[in-house]
């Protein structure tokens, strides 16, 4: 039995806008996350895939991985580890080299347990532990879900309304009204932004405004909080606190002496 302790974690991040072409072999294990975004990836002399987000895709110690965008940029997700523990993950398929691309398909609920463990990992105040809990938590819910479903193409008018928010989440956006431009009932257009974002769009909404202020945050000459507030759409100070505490699991202005520290 490999006790949690027997883990090494080396690098993690959350990159909204990451324009990283990787050609490299790994020596260690990698769980990369594309929230959103395409992106091509050939492992060793394999196939190209191409992949769209929310997907999960695995390098790991052996062949030759390439992957990334040429141009764009995509929303990605890392948490890098090895010893005794990676190694056991593996060799019982809970990181399945296997299966090395997995279409997400609850995303509010992985990118919550990813995001919670990145900012777990900037402060792990209860030791290494716990983040191999987090981990093997993140890895288990890949196990939870059917591991051959095709991911399914987004109606071009979802992934427009998608692309839009993502660019200016702090506007004051009108569903509906989104909605009836798109030709589309409001309960149609709320079913298919589910299905290709794993979430209900004021919760999209949201998660791209509390990514929006985490990444204003960890600038080196960051806004002030009610700055940062206001630059993601919060007019009231108070509201963005509850939303950024209840998102990030930390307050806002810890998270950023979290980065400021370094």
């Amino acid at each position: 039995m490999y006790y949690l302790k027997d883990i090494e974690f080396i690098a993690w991040n959350h990159n909204p806008e990451c324009t990283s072409w990787v050609d490299k072999k790994y020596d260690y294990y990698v769980l990369d996350y594309a929230e959103s975004g395409n992106l091509s990836m050939q492992i060793g002399d394999n196939s190209i895939q191409h992949l769209t987000g929310p997907v999960v895709f695995l390098t790991f110690p052996g062949p030759h991985f390439r992957f990334g965008r040429n141009s764009g940029y995509w929303n990605h997700r890392f948490i890098s580890f090895r010893g005794k523990l990676a190694d056991y993950f593996a060799k019982i398929g809970l990181f399945s080299v296997n299966t090395p691309v997995v279409p997400i398909n609850n995303h509010e609920r992985f990118v919550h347990d990813f995001d919670e463990l990145l900012s777990y990992m900037n402060n792990p105040e209860y030791g290494i532990s716990r983040a191999a809990y987090m981990l093997e938590g993140l890895l288990l819910q890949l196990h939870e879900q059917p591991q051959n479903k095709a991911a399914k193409r987004s109606d071009s008018r979802i992934e427009e309304a998608i692309e839009k928010i993502t660019i200016s989440p702090e506007k004051k956006w009108n569903l509906q009204r989104i909605a009836t431009k798109s030709a589309l009932s409001y309960p149609h257009f709320r079913r298919l932004f589910i299905a290709a974002t794993g979430m209900p769009p004021g919760n999209f909404i949201l998660a791209k405004r509390m990514e929006k202020a985490g990444k204003l945050l960890k600038e080196p000459l960051s806004p002030s909080l009610k700055e940062t507030a206001f630059l993601c759409g919060y007019e009231d100070i108070y509201h963005f606190n509850k939303s950024f505490r209840k998102f990030h699991k930390i307050p806002p202005g810890r998270y950023r002496d979290n980065f400021q520290l370094k």
